[in-house]
């Protein structure tokens, strides 16, 4: 058992030193013996320890360079397959760039070729080396009374690599107590000949146990497990301390459920803990929980939408409506200040016959027709220049408004608990649900927004009305990272995040013997954080549940109908009135009046006339 404990452990330390690769994570059986053996002779900074594979779906991550498993039996070699923590990683791997990974399995027992080649037919994209317990099988470590030899059987992932060939890695010179020449063999493991290997990270947090009756804190001291052994390394590495703070449990605040596996049902707790009732969770074991984060934000419910008149400025910016109106503002103004100049001028600009260029230069806007243009001057040159400007402005306005009637949108979300407030939105809540608890906390003191209770179906069921848009009431979901993925997982889409307002607390869970609670645990995040412990604990969080999520709201295109078209209406008789305005000002205008001079004392001429005909009638 030593013997092939330090192989492992030598094999690992000298490949970490040769090749500068650390690895992630180390995942064993639930029953190995020599462990901590092998463990302890790995003087390298390996910051997690998994020690159960459970029977957890879709649990969707990969490693970032490589990872050991020591597992007892061929049952949980099976597992690898049979369960989907790691067959549906496995069959994601054409998601992952390929790097240069290594993936071990250490087994106590002896394996069969049909148990190995099953992995391998299942998994035909994946590069493996089995590592075999030299007092169960002779067949990957060969040990004698010199030395100990190392091979591996590497499954390769080519069209020739169907088959398993056995590869000699290096070997142990027991007398000299060294490796043959440094580990230069292992550059196999270090590329696995160009093959892709897929991995996926089990998300775990930190465990420990007691086992004793104990009268304080200080007695708090006694941890088993391999990760206290692993940030006993670190802590030598990085120069700090641990300290290790179990409170005391609160019998107000329990959760029951009575289970025979300890993971699944930590597992089940803490992504469905709002399912949970009753007072007590009951565990076969002792194992409990240090610290870890919880993240709170808030769901935003889309409701105010933009009416039609709000939309007539969407189609440009401010700056773009600005210039517009400085270019209209000039066209029109230059045309009136010519009035006044002298007709050579004008007939130099205008040119001879065109008559009301206010009107007209409207008309163009309005993509009226001109039937009669400046001859070749400077007037006709601008004129077509004025032409081309309208019509690129009011085809993109035109188009653009189109767009903007026929779909839905809404106004900003509000990014802050006042804007809540301001807002008048509700903030619905968990009952009986930590998340819920911690707002009270942080709104404590606070005129705060409105706060309605829901069960846990009742807040998904309006949660999910509010994301088809089927409530009216204006809703901010407050809910845990947690709570959001298995929300994300039965809908195809998400209620934006709020940006700024994110509520986070550390959270210890202590469990004593059938018992569980939290407690604020923020004295123990404050030492491991600047060691960057927690940092991997937290990698799947990062990764998973606090990831930004990416909100498609589909555009709600449908026929216009007489209320979206109103608008249309309004800008229609507003811009006649304009036109009418335009009309009369050219009439009063100076030239016209003049016309309207001359018809009228044409009108005078013929009624002179009329009534010299009529007193000619008389007289006959």
């Amino acid at each position: 058992m030593e013997s092939v404990s330090k192989v492992i452990s030598d094999v690992i330390h000298d490949f970490y030193m040769t090749n500068d690769i650390k690895f992630d994570f180390v995942i064993y059986g639930n029953k190995t013996n020599h462990i901590n053996d092998v463990i302890n002779g790995i003087k390298l900074e390996i910051p997690t320890i998994i020690k159960h594979i459970p029977e957890i779906k879709n649990w969707n991550h990969k490693l970032n360079q490589s990872a050991i498993f020591f597992l007892n039996s061929t049952k949980e070699l099976h597992q690898l397959h049979e369960y989907s923590v790691m067959k549906y990683f496995f069959s994601q791997f054409t998601n992952f760039e390929p790097k240069k990974f290594k993936f071990f399995i250490y087994i106590e027992q002896s394996v069969s070729f049909k148990d190995v080649e099953s992995i391998v037919q299942k998994f035909p994209h994946i590069s493996i080396t089995i590592l075999y317990d030299l007092t169960f099988h002779e067949f990957l470590i060969f040990n004698d009374d010199k030395e100990i030899i190392l091979t591996a059987n590497v499954f390769y992932t080519e069209e020739k690599c169907a088959k398993i060939q056995l590869k000699k890695l290096n070997s142990f010179d027991k007398i000299a107590q060294k490796w043959d020449k440094k580990l230069e063999n292992f550059d196999h493991f270090a590329n696995f000949y160009g093959c892709m290997l897929n991995f996926f990270l089990l998300y775990k947090f930190t465990f420990y146990t007691k086992d004793k009756k104990f009268n304080n804190l200080d007695d708090y001291s006694n941890f088993d497990g391999i990760l206290n052994t692993l940030l006993n390394i670190m802590s030598v590495k990085h120069n700090f301390t641990i300290h290790y703070t179990i409170l005391p449990a609160d019998s107000k605040n329990f959760i029951r459920l009575e289970t025979k596996n300890y993971n699944a049902s930590l597992l089940y707790m803490i992504i469905f803990g709002a399912e949970l009732k009753g007072n007590y969770i009951k565990f076969d074991t002792l194992y409990s929980q240090a610290v870890f984060p919880v993240e709170s934000y808030f769901l935003i419910s889309y409701n105010d939408l933009y009416t039609n008149y709000e939309k007539l400025s969407f189609p440009f910016d401010i700056t773009t409506w600005i210039l517009l109106i400085i270019s209209f503002g000039l066209t029109f103004g230059l045309i009136f200040i010519l009035r006044f100049f002298p007709k050579w001028l004008r007939t130099i600009i205008f040119g001879q016959g065109i008559n009301n260029p206010g009107y007209n230069a409207l008309g163009i806007f309005f993509g009226i027709s001109q039937l009669r243009l400046p001859r070749e001057n400077f007037g006709r040159i601008n004129f077509i220049l004025f032409i081309w400007f309208c019509l690129i402005i009011r085809t993109c306005w035109q188009s653009k408004m189109f767009e903007f009637t026929t779909t839905d949108m809404h106004k900003p979300l509000p990014e802050s608990i006042e804007d809540l407030i301001e807002m008048n939105y509700s903030v619905a809540l968990l009952d009986m649900n930590y998340s819920s608890m911690l707002l009270e906390e942080i709104l404590n003191g606070r005129n705060g927004p409105q706060r309605k209770r829901f069960s846990s179906n009742e807040i998904f069921s309006t949660y999910k009305q509010a994301l088809e848009g089927k409530i009216k009431s204006k809703y901010a979901f407050l809910v845990t990272n947690l709570d959001h993925a298995v929300w994300n997982s039965s809908l195809k889409n998400s209620l934006p995040i709020m940006k700024n307002e994110k509520l986070t607390k550390q959270y210890a869970l202590v469990m004593q013997r059938n018992e569980m609670t939290y407690h604020h645990v923020n004295e123990i995040v404050d030492i491991l954080l600047p060691s960057g412990i927690l940092q991997h604990q937290v990698d799947y969080d990062l990764w998973y549940l606090h990831r930004p999520v990416d909100v498609k709201v589909e555009d709600s295109k449908r026929i216009l109908s007489m209320s979206d078209l109103e608008f249309g209406f309004v800008i229609f008789f507003g811009a006649l009135s304009l036109t009418i305005c335009v009309f009369i000002c050219e009439l009063l205008s100076l030239k016209l009046r003049r016309q309207m001079r001359k018809l009228v004392g044409l009108y005078e001429f013929v009624k002179v006339i009329r009534e010299r005909l009529k007193d000619y009638h008389d007289k006959w």
